[in-house]
């Protein structure tokens, strides 16, 4: 049976031929954009931070950023790309300036009520399986949970939009399935847009939850009519994300590579 994320369900949304590349026929790419790579050391950094190691004592930002500059040359490659017209050491800063803005909101103690981060889920949606990794979820041992998404990204969602959002719905969706989560009296949905220091919350109704599950349920439908389709299913759709898409040389639109730079 096949299993579902939402990243894949954005992936056919905005480009379905690009849904068919990676994950019907699974043609393998790394190249990778600079914003993805610095997303993930943002990642990895407040991973971090929440970890064992750091329970019992206060963190420093010197020591975020000691850490932040260690895994960013661990883990740097030959296959990152840029788009626009800036460099290495603007996407470097960036991530340091994401972590400042979080680490001025909550640091140094970071005494929040982990549960667990970068948690796996696989869960059931209609008959649909799903899978997803929550970035951190809390738990304050009374039956509320908050589950974390942290954004480096530029884009700034409003109020009206988190509502309507599916990734963390599908997410609130999943820990109602957990065997190992029982006691759930209240979930909210908190994302933090880390560039701009900006958090939005949102407290589901089981109808406006339902709404969502019914969306999610049609995307899935929509992904399984094209790919009942002998032929035409799967058809391009050109945008502005075409530039930070690197399967050109495999885009039935496109007649060359991708002119990204090689991030130095």
């Amino acid at each position: 049976m096949k299993t579902y994320s939402y990243s894949q369900l954005n992936t056919f949304k905005s480009c379905p031929e690009k849904y068919k590349i990676m994950y019907v026929d699974e043609k393998k790419n790394l190249k990778e954009g600079i914003e993805a790579f610095m997303g993930k050391r943002v990642h990895d950094t407040l991973e971090w931070v929440y970890s064992v190691y750091n329970i019992k004592r206060d963190v420093s930002f010197k020591d975020i950023e000691e850490f932040y500059d260690d895994n960013w040359t661990k883990n740097w490659h030959k296959e990152i790309y840029i788009v626009r017209d800036l460099d290495t050491e603007y996407y470097y800063s960036l991530g340091k300036h994401c972590l400042g803005n979080y680490y001025y909101k909550y640091g140094p103690e970071f005494s929040q009520n982990v549960y667990a981060t970068e948690m796996m889920i696989n869960f059931k949606l209609n008959g649909f399986t799903f899978r997803g990794i929550i970035d951190r979820l809390d738990y304050d041992g009374e039956g509320n949970w908050i589950i974390h998404d942290y954004k480096t990204g530029k884009t700034l969602l409003s109020n009206p939009a988190v509502k309507k959002d599916g990734q963390l719905a599908l997410y609130q969706m999943a820990i109602a399935q957990e065997n190992t989560i029982k006691d759930i009296k209240s979930v909210e949905l908190r994302w933090h847009f880390l560039q701009q220091g900006i958090e939005r919350s949102v407290v589901h109704t089981e109808e406006s939850l339902n709404k969502i599950k019914e969306n999610l349920k049609g995307m899935v439908h929509n992904i399984e009519d094209a790919d009942s389709v002998e032929v035409g299913g799967f058809q391009p759709k050109e945008t502005m994300l075409c530039n930070w898409c690197h399967y050109w040389e495999d885009c039935s639109i496109k007649d060359s590579t991708n002119p990204s730079n090689r991030a130095l």
